[in-house]
């Protein structure tokens, strides 16, 4: 389970020639115009990109409900698979202190013996230290704006702003570019430009903005 910034797929243009796998952030977008959902992971299985995941954790409740999850056209249900995706999705909710996994969709044939989910051990919870899951690439899920915030405000440092180009337009869903020349996020598709201010895109500065100009334009 990738990070959406992770150096697998955060260079667009690379993800799509190399695995077919394209992927935007679509946390921006407002929902009625989503494809997949609002924090998406992509899901990484034997050095290719099989599918992406679409989950929130319930802290009060201790529960991981994963609303969707889709694998790519080709993509078969194996053994191998089933289980490598029942223990990265099981490493993620222990990182997030979730004792309990449930499931919207899924594709046919994926955990056909427990498509309702299932308890996490307590011994494995109680055995497996947060910082295991750390070191072998769990992530925890923060908001957008906390996330753009962390990569690319003042205390961020210098990063590469064509990372920012996995965000979904929040008008139309569609693909944003980066100018350099400009120090704008262009989508082509309704012509619209957003320009940086301390190295974040002013629309992108809230996701309520995001949402709202989104909403305007439907």
């Amino acid at each position: 389970m990738l990070s959406p910034f992770d150096p697998v797929v955060w260079d667009r243009k690379r993800a799509e020639q190399l695995f077919n796998f394209s992927y935007r952030l679509e946390c921006y977008t407002p929902a009625p115009k989503r494809q997949y959902g609002y924090f998406v992971l992509p899901l990484l299985h034997q050095g290719k990109l099989v599918g992406r995941m679409d989950s929130k954790v319930h802290r009060k409740t201790g529960v991981l409900e994963v609303f969707s999850l889709w694998l790519e056209e080709g993509v078969r249900v194996t053994s191998g698979l089933e289980k490598g995706l029942h223990r990265a999705i099981e490493e993620f909710a222990l990182w997030q202190s979730a004792q309990r996994i449930t499931f919207g969709r899924l594709p046919p044939g994926l955990f056909s013996d427990r498509q309702q989910g299932w308890e996490i051990s307590p011994g494995l919870n109680k055995a497996t230290p947060r910082s295991a899951f750390a070191a072998n690439g769990s992530l925890s899920l923060p908001s957008c704006d906390m996330l753009l915030r962390n990569l690319f405000g003042p205390s961020g440092g210098i990063m590469d702003h064509r990372l920012l180009e996995i965000i979904a337009c929040p008008v139309c869903n569609g693909k944003l570019y980066y100018s350099q020349d400009k120090q704008e996020l262009i989508c082509k598709i309704d012509s619209l430009a957003f320009p940086f201010r301390e190295g974040i895109p002013v629309l992108l500065e809230t996701e309520a903005r995001a949402l709202a100009v989104g909403e305007s334009h439907s």
